[in-house]
């Protein structure tokens, strides 16, 4: 019996050295690759010749992923919160696609159906990571109808995530110039490299005619309702397929994040305790 908890103690010590390696070599990973986009983005804002807009937007990208990749040793460091892997991994892959195969390779520009893909897949993948803080948050309360309450609570968590994303495109838009909700028709001979803080290239008669069409004057509107669109409908998805994996389990949503007690507090108290 005794000889059966040590290899169950000794698998699990294994288990999560594993665990570990791989979310410094992840998070390393990352890292690494954001600097270099950050780096690729300052360069390209020194040049003359390219989109400053763009190059802007390109820095903001790394930034934004060098913050990402200390996030989840952050969480666990200063509030005792472990996330799993296969949901650490998921965010790491969308933030790849979106910050650096987006921006900085420029694939919002060179496929039209980039950025709907992306607000689709974040629609889904943040529901499920909302399913997962709910259950975290209400493990141990008896709630009616959990499983229903942790899905729908994860759809709306998710929606509320879009639409901050909207209001994160407007006001780094007016703060900054860039054109992310697209207020500047992509259009020849209107584009002005995407700075919105510049009038447009075009004559007065090409801008005219262009915005007395429909595709013209619901430019912008149509960039961001498509946004949101894709963002609801992601959450729909998961919801479908979450009500016919989950059925019949009563806690589907157990191990995904999960609360400590390990934090930053406890420690500097049992440390003051030792003392």
């Amino acid at each position: 019996m005794e000889g059966h908890q040590n290899i169950k103690l000794t698998s699990s010590q294994e288990s999560k050295n594993s665990t570990k390696i791989i979310n410094v070599i992840s998070c390393v990973t990352f890292l690494v690759i954001y600097i270099a986009v950050t780096i690729y983005g300052i360069v390209c804002i020194l040049n003359p010749n390219y989109d400053t807009s763009q190059a802007k937007l390109i820095v903001t990208s790394g930034i934004c992923g060098i913050l990402l990749s200390f996030l989840f040793p952050g969480l666990d460091f200063l509030f005792g919160i472990k996330i799993n892997v296969v949901i650490k991994s998921s965010i790491f892959l969308f933030a790849f696609c979106a910050l650096v195969l987006g921006e900085a390779f420029c694939l919002y520009y060179k496929i039209p159906w980039w950025d709907t893909f992306l607000h689709y897949i974040s629609g889904l993948l943040f529901a499920l990571i909302g399913s997962y803080l709910l259950a975290a948050i209400y493990k141990k309360d008896n709630i009616s109808h959990k499983r229903i309450t942790l899905i729908v609570g994860g759809i709306l968590i998710s929606f509320s995530i879009g639409l901050m994303w909207e209001i994160y495109e407007f006001t780094f838009d007016s703060l900054f110039g860039t054109n992310m909700q697209k207020v500047i028709p992509e259009v020849d001979g209107l584009f002005n490299g995407g700075d919105s803080s510049l009038i447009l290239n075009g004559s007065n008669d090409l801008i005219a005619d262009f915005f007395k069409t429909p595709a013209g004057y619901r430019y912008a509107l149509m960039d961001t309702m498509e946004d949101i669109v894709c963002c609801f409908t992601g959450g729909l998805t998961y919801l479908v397929i979450s009500l016919v994996l989950t059925r019949k389990k009563e806690s589907p949503f157990v191990q995904g994040i999960i609360f400590t007690n390990n934090n930053i507090i406890t420690r500097v108290k049992n440390f003051k305790q030792r003392k």
